[in-house]
């Protein structure tokens, strides 16, 4: 009998973090959300746009990523999509020797229609390291530091 408790209580409990499968504070309010990859990750892209060594040269352009992330209150079962002012998803690699940087800048919008944020134009290098992908709602962009101004992030994998 305690093991059938225990097998419904992780059930349970494996079910609940289903639903909300990320999360993050904001605005007094806890949020979830989840994503999904379009197209990609690509990972072994160039620089993109504007580097001549990458054209004619044997390399192949760059190929960009995209995905789509939703973000809903937690506990809501239905879902209903939060759009969040400000809200910023990039890019960020931490390289094996420590560093880290950015990627060129990406696009971001909402989809009123389906409820989710759209990111596109994600190029990401195959380096010595990770890339992660990182949700930021900065307050004042002129002192916005990426690589520590995020509220979440998940691994591109």
């Amino acid at each position: 009998m305690k093991k059938m408790i225990a097998l419904v209580f992780t059930m349970i409990s494996m079910s609940a973090t289903a639903h909300c499968p990320n999360e993050f504070n904001y605005s007094d309010k806890e949020l979830c959300y989840s994503y999904e990859w379009l197209s990609g990750p690509h990972l072994g892209g160039g620089h993109g746009r504007g580097h001549g060594h990458h054209h004619g040269h044997g390399m192949k352009k760059p190929m960009s990523s995209e995905l789509t992330v939703a973000f809903w209150v937690k506990g809501d079962s239905n879902h209903a999509p939060v759009e969040i002012d400000g809200l910023r998803i990039y890019p960020w690699m931490i390289m094996d020797n420590g560093m880290e940087h950015g990627s060129r800048p990406e696009s971001l919008k909402f989809d009123a229609n389906s409820g989710v944020y759209i990111v596109s134009n994600i190029f990401l290098m195959k380096m010595m390291g990770y890339w992660e992908m990182r949700l930021a709602i900065p307050s004042d962009f002129s002192d916005f530091d990426p690589k520590s101004d995020y509220v979440s992030s998940f691994i591109v994998e």
